[in-house]
């Protein structure tokens, strides 16, 4: 057992599964030791709050091969269990925790708490770095890490380890739109990369992270052994917006990079030696003479924007979107040569920051992305933090069959870009005779 700890002396008799089974009251500890016993134990956690009966906690402690009184050998692991409660608390604590129900057996979640449903709060309830952060740090381990498996406890640890993967790629953007990389984050994300090789959003954040750190060839490395797995498991590629991350590593150093802090201390962003244009690589000149002939030539385009883009970033605290969807021409629709169609996307303000007077600007020129003019920026509806939008652009499909990939990133007026550290949206077309 371990010492008393003053920070639990108030709190409930806390179950721990985020790890190997651990029960916790008031500063002690204790687990089981009998394989049935945490066995017994995790399948009551694997349904909080609800009665289990006897018969289905038989059938998954000694599958086909029942004992020959199951009610009795069960009484014995809920006794046993009741046993270890006492060791750390008493009797009448004991009985409200693990309450004996018509047939069975029910934790009282009014007495007992454990670090499952801590994590779900920060993980469903948490908007903050730190939130996550606290969230992250109750795991120990790998979920019901010593408990026998039955169906009910793999489908519990699949779903908890999924929701664990989510916040982790949650933290990690909280952590890019901070510009303060913890050097633990690299670690936990080339660890989880490496047991989801499939995982497409996971091996972005790393990517991302590690080119922002100015570790541009480990982030290479990254890439190229996601594109070749995916090939040789699935037959595909990476998504456009991996593709496109990849493209600006190969083009040059980011337009700035983060260093990495031991203890998350934030950490001055270095500016950068030589800025990157925003619209593709055409010259000012070349790309003020494409805007003109575009907007004369194509009426029915949205709201004009910022013609010419300045280079550099205006990243702003609290500042967060989200993509929900694609509402129209999802990747992969195939359109004919000439067609004209809109594109709209569906974002979201997630952050705490007003969009006032912003716009999406393409990325790339007609030429470089295979086609498919469109005007160089549309405008973003004013959106509140919360708020949901759709933004649109009209599009003409190329003169000749092939793939339109196109780009578009948020910008202010002036043609400085917005959330620097995500991707953007994306056109992605197969043009057909």
């Amino acid at each position: 057992m371990k010492a008393a700890d003053p920070e639990w002396q108030n709190r409930p008799v806390e179950f721990r599964v985020l790890g190997p089974l651990e029960i916790t009251h008031k500063g002690r500890s204790v687990a089981p030791t009998a394989a049935k016993d945490r066995a017994f134990l995790g399948e009551l956690l694997a349904h909080p709050g609800r009665p289990i009966s006897t018969g289905h906690l038989a059938d998954h402690l000694w599958p086909g091969r029942p004992p020959s009184d199951p009610v009795n050998a069960v009484q014995v692991r809920a006794s046993r269990l009741r046993t270890l409660l006492r060791s750390i608390s008493d009797a009448e604590t004991a009985r409200r925790v693990l309450r004996t129900r018509s047939g069975g057996y029910e934790f009282d979640l009014c007495h007992a708490t454990s670090d499952l449903v801590r994590f779900e709060a920060a993980a469903f309830g948490g908007t903050t770095r730190e939130a996550l952060r606290s969230g992250l740090a109750l795991w120990r381990g790998l979920p019901f890490g010593d408990v026998p498996r039955t169906p009910c406890v793999e489908m519990q640890v699949a779903r908890i380890e999924e929701l664990r993967l989510s916040v982790l790629e949650a933290y990690a953007d909280r952590c890019l739109e901070e510009h303060d990389v913890p050097a633990s984050l690299v670690a936990e994300l080339a660890g989880q990369a490496a047991r989801n090789p499939l995982r497409e959003p996971l091996h972005q954040r790393l990517i991302n992270v590690l080119h922002l750190a100015g570790r541009s060839a480990e982030a290479l490395t990254c890439y190229e052994r996601l594109r070749t797995t995916l090939a040789d498991e699935l037959g595909t590629d990476p998504q456009p917006e991996l593709r496109r991350l990849h493209r600006e590593i190969l083009a040059g150093p980011a337009w700035e990079e983060v260093s990495l802090t031991a203890a998350g201390t934030a950490a001055s962003p270095a500016a950068p030696e030589t800025p990157r244009p925003r619209f593709g690589r055409l010259d000012a000149a070349v790309l003020t003479c494409l805007a003109a002939f575009l907007l004369a030539g194509i009426g029915w385009f949205s709201t004009r924007g910022p013609e010419s883009p300045a280079p550099g970033a205006r990243p702003v605290p609290g500042d967060r979107s989200r993509f929900d969807a694609d509402v129209t021409m999802p990747g992969g629709t195939s359109v004919r040569v000439g067609e004209r169609f809109v594109k709209t996307w569906r974002l979201t303000n997630v952050g705490t920051v007003a969009w006032r007077d912003r716009f999406l600007a393409r990325q790339e020129s007609a030429e470089a992305s295979g086609g498919c003019p469109s005007e160089l920026t549309t405008r973003v509806p004013d959106t509140g933090p919360g708020q949901t939008v759709d933004v649109s652009v009209a599009v003409t499909a190329s003169d000749t069959p092939g793939r339109c990939e196109v780009q578009w990133r948020m910008v202010d007026a002036n043609g400085y870009l917005y959330l620097p550290q995500q991707n953007g949206v994306f056109l992605d077309v197969h043009v057909i005779p």
